[in-house]
């Protein structure tokens, strides 16, 4: 039997020392440019319309990739993973090169496509090396690697921003892109043909499954991808919104860690939790003015998101009867359509209403996704009872 038919083979021969490395540097070059981008574009004299396209037009790519299930369903070989750092690094540069709008959004595009690679290829080769019983675990690791990443990356970003300007920053973070090149490139195993999948496969009744992370990924879209530009506009130092980021981050870190050690079950009452959990963090973030707010309601987001998304790709990869592949390739594709939407709508609201306005938008996509995934759960006790 060769090693493309038994993946655990490979799995245990395989040191993932690389593979967490290469993550967690491109967590930090990604973080740190998903951050300072929308500050970058603040400092040249844009506002929130601006700020928030750019957030839209970052998900691009991110869902037309998502969408490639053909282009998943093919993946032999771990070293297929490093092209996302090699896409990464042609952001950077049309960043360096230029500081024009356009093609600053050009630069945006791309970091989606290669966000979009880092994201959905590891989550695949998981599946894939992973039995189910070890997934969590595995998932959990991945997960906290690419959390310190982003631990470090928008703090890191800021500072430097502050101290040798945002094009040198850019340029160190190209170097970082290299250094994750290199590393996700050593890390070398073959995975699954997908011989053994039972087929794409999938009950209607998972459509608000589906439906419901799309709606969570447009309020961390607005988190992530608007919110630092319209704390600069309100006079946040560059560096404070940095390292509240990477408080963000840190309690990303801890919920992964959590996962890791199955501490808590992936089943639908916990994930309709997390969304209406995500509530109240969102509410303290309705007055902008009093800065301590931002760190704190931060902190509890980062734990809320990384339990959602970890409870949501647990729940579908173990539940859900098929190639993983094409799950996850759909799991993406509706994440990336939350963060397609909803930034530029964000920031034409900040614009035009307000911040608080955005907030409250934001609380209302959280308390959405919470009661789609709860009526699921609760058609399918309904159907239990019945049977």
């Amino acid at each position: 039997m060769n090693s493309s038919e038994n993946p655990l083979q490979d799995r245990h021969s395989v040191s993932p020392r690389p593979l967490y490395t290469g993550v967690i540097i491109g967590g930090i070059v990604i973080s740190g440019l998903t951050y300072l981008v929308p500050v970058y574009i603040k400092l040249l004299g844009y506002g929130g319309t601006e700020i928030g396209l750019g957030g839209t037009l970052t998900s691009v790519l991110y869902v037309l990739i998502a969408f490639s299930y053909p282009l998943y369903s093919r993946l032999r070989n771990t070293r297929q993973y490093s092209s996302s750092a090699l896409i990464l690094c042609t952001a950077i540069l049309i960043l360096i090169l230029s500081n024009d709008l356009p093609a600053i959004y050009v630069a945006q595009i791309i970091l989606g496509a290669s966000l979009a690679l880092y994201i959905i290829i590891v989550e695949i080769i998981i599946t894939k090396l992973y039995s189910p019983d070890e997934r969590a675990k595995i998932y959990g690791f991945i997960g906290a690697s690419w959390s310190s990443g982003y631990l470090v990356g928008p703090s890191l970003s800021g500072y430097l921003a502050d101290t040798i300007g945002i094009q040198h920053t850019f340029v160190l973070l190209l170097a970082l892109s290299l250094v994750s090149f290199f590393s996700l490139f050593w890390f070398k195993a073959e995975i699954s043909t997908g011989a053994k999948e039972r087929g794409v496969k999938e009950n209607k009744t998972s459509q608000p499954f589906f439906t419901s992370t799309c709606i969570f990924s447009g309020m961390v879209a607005i988190i992530v991808s608007v919110l630092p530009g319209i704390a600069k506009g309100a006079g946040y130092e560059t560096s404070f919104i940095g390292y509240s980021y990477s408080l963000f981050s840190f309690s990303r870190l801890l919920g992964f860690l959590s996962v890791a050690r199955g501490k808590i079950r992936p089943s639908l009452r916990n994930i309709s939790l997390m969304s209406f959990a995500s509530v109240f963090p969102l509410i303290l973030l309705y007055n902008l003015d009093e800065k301590i707010f931002l760190p704190i309601s931060l902190i509890m987001l980062g734990a809320l998101v990384s339990l959602y998304y970890s409870l949501t790709y647990l729940y579908m990869t173990n539940n859900l009867s098929g190639d993983p592949a094409y799950f996850i390739s759909k799991y993406e594709f509706n994440i990336g359509i939350g963060f397609l939407i909803t930034p530029v709508f964000a920031g034409i609201i900040a614009d035009h209403y307000g911040p608080s306005v955005m907030i409250i938008f934001s609380t209302i996509l959280s308390i959405a996704s919470g009661i789609v995934v709860e009526s699921m759960r609760l058609r399918l006790c309904r159907s239990s009872s019945l049977s």
